[in-house]
């Protein structure tokens, strides 16, 4: 009788054993939430219990998610992602506390690749590819390095076309044929008048420019005429540069 109840006791304490073991939320339980699948791979990852983080993940096991976007923390500290941003953009902090965002770049240069031409004319026409967007409340640098060719009677203007409320200030000066630097402005924004060295000359012009939106953006377009309108050639040529720095 005695090794009856000694063999009775001992398959009662396995029964009820094996139920709790199974009944208990671990890896591998029938219990809990947990659902066996075939494709969870823990292999050589560190689960930590205190705050839920998986350690030693392979970037090629993250979720899919858009071309461009990058993973950061918000200002509610959950995790969230950068929206991509355009061409030229560059990421810029927004302070503590905040998620950083693509914004404008720093250093940007823009190049004019081919000649631009006006004959017999004093009104501004835009200067193909020396332009570029500016924000409603942006402040802009811009250093402008600019080779022209103009005879000396019709000679060149400069001017800015600029979105409305845009204000700011520049100076423009020029590099004559005997290497003279000669200041031709430095008043506002408003139209600069500048010599020509004469047709088949190239000349440089140097130009800097601040400028500030106030409440519109748009397109911040350098523009160029003839000072007098004269039936030659005067023009903006190839490898003119912008060198633009937001902030």
């Amino acid at each position: 009788m005695k090794k009856f109840l000694n063999t009775l006791a001992l398959s009662l304490c396995l029964l009820f054993g094996s139920t709790w073991l199974f009944a208990t939320d671990y890896p591998g339980g029938a219990g809990g939430d947990h659902t066996a699948s075939s494709t969870t791979i823990l292999t050589n990852k560190t689960i930590d219990g205190d705050d839920n983080t998986v350690q030693d993940l392979a970037v090629g096991v993250l979720k899919d998610g858009t071309d461009g976007e990058l993973i950061t923390w918000g200002a509610d500290a959950a995790a969230t992602v950068v929206a991509a941003g355009t061409a030229g953009q560059a990421l810029g902090s927004n302070g503590a506390g905040a998620a950083p965002t693509f914004q404008g770049s720093v250093g940007e240069v823009i190049r004019k690749t081919a000649v631009t031409t006006v004959n017999n004319s004093t009104t501004l026409v835009n200067v193909v590819d020396l332009a570029f967007p500016i924000g409603a409340t942006e402040k802009v640098l811009v250093i402008g390095y600019i080779l022209y060719d103009s005879g000396t009677v019709p000679d060149v203007k400069v001017d800015w076309s600029l979105p409305a409320n845009t204000t700011g200030n520049r100076m423009v000066t020029r590099l004559n044929t005997s290497g003279t630097i000669v200041l031709t402005g430095a008043v506002g924004v408003t139209e600069n008048q500048i010599g020509g060295e004469g047709a088949g000359t190239t000349s440089v012009l140097f130009m800097n420019a601040l400028l500030e939106g106030v409440d519109t953006a748009g397109t911040a377009q350098l523009q160029f005429a003839q000072n007098t309108a004269n039936g030659s050639d005067t023009k903006i040529l190839a490898d003119s540069i912008l060198l633009i720095f937001r902030f």
